[in-house]
């Protein structure tokens, strides 16, 4: 004998937005949905009853998460973090000796390419070099490390010392930029002596 009354639990879609999905490992959109325990009668929903709590259902795969999987940061904006943080440090080490060969420039262009960030151009390197405020260097550096992982912000500084390098002479003022970065990213003091270490002033 078939019940018509009983207790069913549903979701109802409460926001929506793009997230990275953990099944399929790229941005996706989102719904944002509201767990509920429902009174069912003759299999339609009639009494509301105790919340059950939010989840996570992507759009894409169907699969549910909890709902602190929207607090980590997309493909997107990781992306986005690191071509600031890149096009910052790289401004600042350009101009530390206040010329530019066309050298440091190809390096710069490799450095992003490297990175993926191949669709930045000689024009937006020019664009940087002649307008970028990078005063707040330190803050684009914390704000991309908090989103990469420890080889990543390695990653970071040893292509701040391979441009530091590229006009033939890695001065104090770049060592202390380029530790700078690796501070502000939340690198260990003893890894970036380490890294810097490996580096010869004058070079």
């Amino acid at each position: 004998m078939l019940n018509f009354w009983g207790r069913r639990t549903r979701g109802a879609q409460v926001g929506d937005g793009t997230f990275t999905c953990p099944e399929e490992g790229g941005d996706r959109p989102y719904r944002l949905m509201l767990a509920r325990r429902w009174f069912y009668v003759a299999f339609v929903p009639v009494v509301p009853m105790d919340v059950l709590g939010e989840y996570v259902e992507c759009a894409s795969c169907g699969e549910p998460f909890e709902r602190s999987v929207l607090d980590l940061p997309t493909t997107t904006e990781q992306r986005d973090a690191l071509r600031t943080v890149l096009r910052h440090a790289m401004v600042a080490i350009i101009r530390a000796d206040e010329r530019v060969t066309n050298h440091e420039r190809h390096v710069a262009l490799d450095i992003m390419a490297n990175f993926g960030l191949d669709d930045y151009a000689l024009i937006d390197l020019e664009r940087d070099l002649a307008a970028l405020e990078v005063e707040d260097l330190d803050g684009k550096a914390a704000m991309a490390g908090s989103m990469l992982t420890a080889t990543g912000q390695e990653r970071v500084v040893r292509a701040c010392i391979q441009l530091a390098a590229a006009d033939g002479a890695v001065s104090q003022v770049d060592l202390d930029l380029i530790a700078t970065v690796g501070r502000s990213m939340g690198m260990l003091p003893a890894r970036i002596k380490a890294m810097l270490d490996e580096v010869e002033p004058g070079y």
